[in-house]
């Protein structure tokens, strides 16, 4: 039994909760946030015992557990994983990993030091309609790749302090949302030569209007070129993406509305002829 603890229990630390109580092989012995409430009522919820600071879970659990999720806002990250890696335990943190390169290879290199495991919050390579496209892609079934389109967009996150909307704290749309297709961008089409990125609401200070719109050039060492667009006005949470070679189109579409998923994964293969699709 893998014994787990929660740090931070807003949006995305709710479902790392409601994850591990799901499982038969992981308990969920501890929970962490400083909103008392919330670490009470999840803790009720879950059979766990409810911690209001990391150093009192650590002082009082700290031996019994093997797994530790950091789900804190972005620039607590780094404070946080090295607490964790100091009780010699896995780490899962959520994405993005930090709020910058330097904070992130500065995690990963005392994890190495530690000799703990440091997980990211990666999950759409583990999303089926994803895992489909990379087979598609992997079995030459749309032949050399030579775009990439995605676009990805949702509602304004609302999370405490509304650290989403400083920018200097979460990174913004870019860093925080945009973070999906990078990271399944590169695990389709390896490293980057070189990147070009705008955005309207700026890359540091508070985003007033919660709102924001992105695009980001990608060229990769191996002559991809991915066009990448990402938007936080929607109303629904929205992905694209569209593989584009001479005779061939790939597109998936992935939309979620009122907590529903709907998706469609179409593969047509030399335009015109019968495609195959997946729902």
């Amino acid at each position: 039994m893998i014994r787990v603890m929660v740090v931070g229990l807003g949006t995305m630390g709710s479902v790392h909760a409601a994850s591990y109580a799901g499982m038969e092989d992981a308990e969920l012995t501890a929970v962490v946030d400083i909103r008392e409430k919330r670490a009470n009522e999840l803790a009720k919820k879950y059979g766990a015992k409810a911690f209001y600071s990391f150093d009192e879970a650590a002082a009082v659990v700290g031996s019994e557990i093997d797994v530790i999720s950091v789900c804190l806002p972005t620039d607590l990250h780094p404070e946080y994983v090295k607490k964790a890696a100091d009780l010699n335990v896995s780490i899962i943190c959520e994405k993005p990993l930090a709020r910058s390169l330097e904070s992130a290879q500065d995690m990963i290199s005392y994890c190495q030091q530690k000799e703990v495991n440091l997980y990211v919050g990666h999950v759409v390579r583990f999303f089926p309609e994803y895992q489909r496209a990379k087979q598609v892609l992997d079995g030459g079934a749309i032949g050399k790749v030579g775009v990439v389109r995605t676009t990805r967009g949702g509602s304004f996150p609302v999370a405490t302090e509304d650290w989403y909307a400083n920018t200097d704290r979460s990174g913004g749309l870019v860093l925080d949302l945009m973070v999906h297709d990078f990271d399944f961008l590169r695990w389709c089409f390896g490293e980057v030569e070189r990147v070009y990125a705008r955005n309207m609401a700026g890359i540091s200070g508070v985003n007033a209007q919660r709102k924001d719109y992105a695009l980001v050039t990608i060229r990769f060492t191996n002559g991809v070129i991915a066009h990448l667009e990402g938007t936080w006005p929607m109303k629904v949470l929205e992905h694209h993406l569209k593989l584009l070679e001479g005779t061939a189109l790939f597109i998936m579409i992935a939309k979620r509305i009122k907590r529903l998923w709907r998706k469609k994964v179409v593969l047509m293969e030399n335009l015109g002829l019968p495609f195959l699709k997946v729902r």
